[in-house]
């Protein structure tokens, strides 16, 4: 009798293969938006600004007669040993062949993750779900510089919450969090979740315990540190800590209008909502008229697509009992990262789905799966139905933007 379970594994396994060759050939025949292979090489030859510029000035800083790039240096500061061996090669795609080296990573850390959290015979599919089915598809397969740094997050964020399953001493997991804040702001906020974690030692009682008090400072100092070496970068570019770039950057116009708004105000929150929770795909109307639909029939909307489009897994989330408390605290911890993302004036545009719900996204699939596995011995047939079409959809919708 045919195992319609064995069949969606296996169809799996060949959807894993056809679409990761894909997302490889996306990465090395990419050229554009290379800003931080630009900025590599200014740090290379002792320059905080662009010694040779990048082709257009989006999101630039002009300074000083200086162009710099407002977002955080570590994905350029990465890239520096790649650029020098990887010119010497003549590899095109520096940010996409890297990128294909840090998702070949990912998935090996992403399995390790969800062993300790799922049944095993689930694990692939799990990463297989992170990868394919969630909104992290569109920063994979295109390695344009704002994509690549929610990569490398994403990337230390499950590294971080592997060595501390490992057992690991929260120095690593500190220095990891001070990496990810010289990445992307937001995503270092999940620092907030191992303090909870160390908080929950203690019931969240506070009084003095030495072992615990030590475990704060390895967390902590490392992360402070790199807030130092942040706000130092800043002044010796701009002469003054409080300038991060984003007061003064090129934007396009619709951007610089609602940076006008404020660069975080309540007014924002409505249109992330909307964006982050609610939007769908566009339909292509065939005349612009009528409302007779033509190939492809519906499209992604380059503005962003809500996570229940893109990962309709994460329903889930809404029947489980969450009798973890470390889920409690995921959740809790993709909470506190979202407010600001959700009061921050750039949606996120050109985008696939809404990518800076990256930055909370780890916490939220590593929370579903570890109550879905709870609840469950394994992956139902369903489930793992929704996350193969899904994978298939996001793929359909990501190829209307390239095409």
């Amino acid at each position: 009798m045919l195992n319609l379970s064995k069949v969606l594994d296996l169809t799996m396994k060949l959807f894993f293969v056809l679409l990761g060759v894909t997302v490889i050939v996306l990465n090395l025949i990419s050229m554009g938006n290379q800003q931080y292979v630009f900025l590599a090489e200014s740090f290379l030859r002792g320059h905080l600004d662009f010694v040779s510029m990048p082709p257009h000035l989006t999101d630039m800083v002009l300074h000083n007669g200086y162009y710099y790039w407002p977002n955080p240096p570590f994905p350029a500061v990465l890239l520096m040993f790649p650029v020098i061996i990887l010119k010497l090669l003549g590899v095109a795609s520096i940010q996409g062949f890297v990128q294909i080296v840090i998702g070949a990573l990912l998935v090996w850390v992403l399995g390790k993750v969800f062993i300790t959290c799922s049944s095993k015979k689930d694990v692939t599919f799990w990463v297989y779900s992170f990868i394919f089915s969630t909104c992290f598809i569109g920063v994979f397969s295109l390695p344009s510089s704002w994509y690549f740094a929610s990569t490398v997050s994403v990337f230390l964020t499950f590294l971080a919450y592997l060595l501390y399953k490992k057992g690991y001493s929260m120095a690593y997991v500190g220095i990891i969090y001070g990496l990810i804040l010289l990445t992307r702001f937001t995503a270092a906020l999940g620092i907030i979740f191992y303090i909870f974690l160390l908080l929950s030692e203690n019931n969240f009682r506070f009084k003095f315990d030495r072992a615990l008090t030590k475990k704060f400072i390895l967390l902590l100092a490392p992360f402070f540190c790199a807030l130092v070496i942040m706000i130092s970068y800043n002044y010796a570019r701009y002469g003054t800590w409080k300038e991060l770039g984003y007061v003064q950057n090129f934007l396009f116009p619709w951007h610089q209008t609602a940076r006008n708004y404020g660069i975080f105000s309540l007014k924002h929150v409505p249109g992330n909502i909307y964006y982050l929770f609610l939007n769908a795909p566009k339909p292509v109307l065939s005349d612009g008229v009528s409302k007779v639909l033509k190939f492809p029939f519906v499209e992604a909307d380059p503005w962003g697509m809500s996570i229940f489009v893109t990962s309709p897994v994460f329903f889930l989330l809404f029947t489980l009992a969450y009798k973890k408390r470390e889920s409690i605290l995921l959740l809790l911890t993709s909470f506190l990262i979202m407010i600001p993302i959700l009061l921050y004036f750039g949606v996120g545009w050109i985008q696939f789905g809404y990518r800076y719900s990256l930055d909370f996204l780890p916490y939220l699939f590593i929370a579903l799966v570890s109550e879905y596995s709870l609840k469950n011995k394994e992956l139902s047939l369903g489930v793992k139905l929704v996350i193969l079409l899904s994978s298939l959809s996001n793929f359909y919708l990501l190829f209307t933007m390239l095409t």
